[in-house]
């Protein structure tokens, strides 16, 4: 993940790091980016932009202020009071929900 600007508002860029990215792949890509723009979630980051153009391939997402949930969970003077870790596992349930959504939808598994 990186750090920009992007019309003015702070942006975290996700980019994949193999570009080399069938046709394809690309439209499944622009799809779910074009369905997850849709869904509105206070605990999830909206997209926000992107480009679909190898080899820049990216999103935008939101900027997280205090950081990505990695940076959090691996600082050690990070401290999760009990109010946060319950946020937290309610979150990630919402997640898990939402992922199996996404992945029954577009038929990846069965």
């Amino acid at each position: 993940m990186y750090r920009g600007e992007w019309s003015n508002y702070a942006v975290a860029i996700k980019k994949p790091v193999n570009q080399d990215i069938s046709q394809d792949s690309l439209k499944l890509l622009e799809d779910q980016v074009t369905e997850l723009r849709k869904l509105y979630h206070p605990n999830i980051h909206p997209i926000v932009g992107g480009c679909l153009v190898p080899p820049n391939v990216c999103i935008f997402t939101q900027l997280a202020p205090v950081g990505s949930l990695f940076q959090l969970l691996h600082d050690p003077d990070f401290n999760m009071d009990q109010r946060l870790g319950l946020l937290f596992l309610l979150n990630m349930n919402f997640l898990l929900v939402l992922i199996f959504i996404i992945i029954t939808s577009f038929k990846i598994c069965h």
